[in-house]
């Protein structure tokens, strides 16, 4: 984890720690100009003071600017490694395949992504920063303590050791609060997101007591677990505070003593004193920083899993490139099943090139399941899937996804312009050729509604758009798209009859394209159409 924040940024960071010595000897050095000041009270000498104000006065201004750039230099090396962190993360989860994505529900890579990484800022980027300004504070004032007086270091030691044993402690129960802590919150992020995005299912069937209940329980368990947390970290801070207040105590009662018996004069004890302030503040700063190190080193863990290679299914080996889809796809021998249910056995069946296929049957036969397995959202428990004799699991994710589209019923909108949605954010397509999708599914009229036209923007999941439209910006994107092989899944369900006749005579006349459109309604007209018509019967396909 410390890549992050060093190895990416090691010019950054090197500059950080100069900046961060210079402000901590700026800032010990206070004891030394506090020492200065009682001096001048003692010899009542003002002769100086003219120049002890200036000096006073650079001292402050030049502590100050090294401090605030100091400062923001820290600040800006978390930045910076909380977006490359971010980055590496989100580019493993895009790496892996939808098999491995949604073995977690959805809510789990958000809390991933902000309730983990937070955890990480404050308990381990910013501790390591809190942890060597304390460590260098200490080191100083502890050196001019000891030159001081020995007496008066001799008991600061024994403090330090006591103050030092409390990250040994507490810091592995601290470390399962946090463990607790990061859990509840992924569990609030996964109920709240389900909630809120079945807001119209909840409303349409009133739900809302039961939803209200289900996000509340969950709310007041996080909360409960950040409560004990808080706790916990509370019970720490007042322990080393008062273990601190101990220290700077006993250097005053020992201090006085000394002056009393002659081996010490007032500024010395005053400069002493101020000398413990950054040795006590330091020791209460790292017990508590080291028990936060210590305490986020589950989350660590559980974020370097997510970073490592292992979890990417994209691993080198030898996949194929795969340019066009000359033939066939083939099922051999293809079973699949979930847990002790299976779905489908045994299928042998294969698509050829050019041709259109109808799929039909009840619900809970396999067809979802089947076009699962081809888009390779799903691997096959037994036997493989071939396009043109290569199996698609060897066949490069870029590739396959250029050579089979499939469109759902319920398409995914982004919340971006209608142009940007049906191109996907690319700009590698001409105007003519977006237009012609556009009117291949028949979007003119929503383009008119508008000045912006393509350039509308589209709410949040397409919220002011109706099913149909929706149907048919997915629609043009699979047209714009060209792939080899297209599956339409109930894609034309929330269609006129008439409209979603004309694009399917527009697909079926195309002779390059292979075609597999599942639907349970067709008029008898359009159904001749197809070369193949299908059905899933006793777990395999077959030919009606």
């Amino acid at each position: 984890m410390c890549n992050f924040l060093i190895k990416e940024n090691k010019k950054l960071f090197i500059l950080g720690i100069i900046l961060q010595t210079f402000s901590t000897i700026l800032e010990v050095g206070l004891a030394y100009v506090m020492m200065l000041c009682i001096q001048i009270a003692e010899n009542q000498d003002l002769s100086k003071i003219g120049i002890y104000l200036l000096g006073f006065g650079g001292y402050i201004i030049v502590f100050f600017f090294i401090d605030f750039i100091c400062r923001r230099t820290k600040w800006l090396l978390i930045k910076n490694a909380k977006i490359s962190l971010r980055g590496k993360l989100l580019k493993n989860i895009f790496s892996l395949n939808t098999t491995q994505f949604h073995k977690k529900n959805t809510g789990d890579w958000f809390s991933l992504l902000s309730n983990d990484l937070d955890i990480v800022e404050r308990s381990y980027f910013s501790s390591i920063f809190i942890i060597y300004t304390s460590i260098l504070q200490f080191i100083i004032s502890a050196i001019a303590i000891l030159l001081i007086s020995p007496y008066i270091s001799i008991f600061v030691f024994i403090m330090v050791v006591i103050q030092l044993m409390i990250p040994k402690f507490f810091g592995p129960k601290q470390a399962q609060n946090k463990k607790k802590f990061s859990e509840k919150a992924s569990e609030f992020t996964v109920n709240t997101t389900e909630e809120l995005n079945a807001f119209d299912l909840i409303k349409g069937f009133h739900l809302e007591a039961q939803a209200l209940a289900t996000t509340n329980n969950s709310s007041k368990q996080l909360e409960n677990q950040r409560f004990i947390t808080k706790t916990w970290t509370s019970f720490i801070n007042v322990l080393s505070y008062n273990l601190g207040s101990i220290l700077y105590l006993g250097v005053f009662f020992g201090g006085a003593l000394l002056v009393v018996s002659g081996h010490m004069d007032i500024a010395t004890l005053i400069a002493a004193s101020q000398l413990i302030v950054y040795i006590s503040s330091p020791l209460t700063s790292l017990s508590n920083d080291l028990t936060e190190l210590h305490s986020a080193k589950i989350v660590i863990k559980k974020l370097q899993k997510h970073l490592s290679n292992d979890v990417v299914i994209e691993e080198k080996c030898d996949y194929q490139e795969k340019v066009s889809f000359d033939y066939s796809l083939s099922l051999n021998n293809v079973s699949f099943k979930y847990e002790d249910n299976i779905v489908l056995k045994q299928v042998n069946y294969s698509f050829i090139k050019g041709k259109k296929y109808l799929l039909q049957g009840k619900s809970g036969v396999g067809k979802s399941t089947l076009i699962k397995l081809i888009s390779k959202e799903l691997v096959p428990n037994h036997g493989k899937i071939l396009m043109d004799q290569v199996d698609i699991q060897k066949i490069k994710v870029e590739d396959y996804c250029r050579l089979v589209s499939i469109n759902s019923q319920v398409p995914f909108i982004f919340q971006a312009t209608i142009k940007e949605n049906i191109c996907l954010f690319q700009d590698t397509f001409s105007d003519k050729e977006i237009m012609d999708a556009v009117n291949f599914a028949g979007l003119g009229y929503v383009l008119a509604r508008t000045e912006l036209g393509i350039n509308a923007m589209i709410g949040q999941s397409g919220i002011n758009l109706s099913g149909g439209e929706k149907q048919r910006i997915a629609l043009a994107r699979i047209y714009l798209y060209k792939a080899d092989i297209m599956i339409l899944d109930e894609s034309l369900s929330n269609l006129d009859n008439e409209t979603a006749n004309i694009i399917l005579n527009k697909l079926l006349a195309n002779d390059e394209l292979t075609l597999l459109y599942i639907s349970h309604q067709v008029d008898d007209n359009i159904r001749q159409k197809f070369d193949v018509q299908l059905e899933i019967q006793h777990k395999t396909i077959c030919e009606i």
